[in-house]
């Protein structure tokens, strides 16, 4: 577990390429191009890809990490239908998994700005902001702590016990501090946002998903 929290913190640092407006239309448009799709092999093979451009190997590495639940979902759609559509499925959310890797990897600041952009309110978008970046927060500390217990000696269940209880008081702890800090700086929920010029990289990524997207309502069409 340990292992995996540290993988999980690189996949969530802050190192992104791209514009966060563009990852935030494409990621809604590629996943409804999944489903439109059924699950299509070739439409997740380039959602993969897509999220690769984006992310690079921290696409893949957020498939690894969650392989164990990839692995569940395949059994048990073994259960509930052919291994064919249960390969196709599972190949399906692992594309969204590298998909979301993307997301997680946009820098907050960036992340309420984009939302701005798109006439969110700023105060919500500012929660959502600090919602992402207290989760890399918390991951930290998780891995801090167990890597404290270990050191300590703690083996077996009771590590998984003492972590919630200590993870418990550091969400508190850091929820006061969020609080005051804002209080003390006199928080509105009013601020500038500034958004950069998309890329040429960001417009291709564009045109590559609205390529996709065209092509899952072509086959529904031809299914029809």
């Amino acid at each position: 577990m340990l292992k995996m929290l540290q993988e999980a913190e690189k996949i969530l640092s802050p190192e992104f390429r791209g514009d966060a407006r563009v990852v935030m239309v494409c990621t809604p448009a590629l996943t409804l191009a999944l489903y439109i799709s059924s699950f299509r092999v070739e439409v997740s093979l380039l959602i993969m890809a897509i999220a690769c451009m984006y992310a690079g190997l921290r696409a893949l590495k957020a498939v690894i990490i969650a392989s164990p639940f990839l692995a569940f979902f395949a059994a048990s759609s073994l259960l509930l239908s052919d291994a064919t559509h249960a390969a196709t499925t599972t190949f399906g959310l692992a594309s969204l998994v590298a998909l979301g890797s993307v997301l997680a990897a946009i820098p907050p600041a960036e992340l309420s700005c984009a939302l701005v952009y798109f006439k969110v309110p700023y105060r919500f978008a500012f929660l959502v902001s600090l919602a992402v970046r207290m989760f890399r927060v918390y991951i930290r500390d998780l891995r801090q702590a167990m890597e404290a217990m270990k050191l300590s000696g703690e083996r077996g269940v009771a590590i998984y016990a003492k972590l919630l209880k200590a993870m418990t008081s550091i969400a508190v702890l850091r929820s006061i501090a969020i609080a005051e800090t804002l209080y003390s700086r006199g928080f509105s929920g009013k601020a500038e946002c500034f958004c950069r010029r998309p890329s040429r990289f960001d417009y291709l990524v564009l045109l590559f998903s609205a390529i996709v997207l065209v092509y899952s309502l072509v086959l529904v069409s031809g299914m029809m």
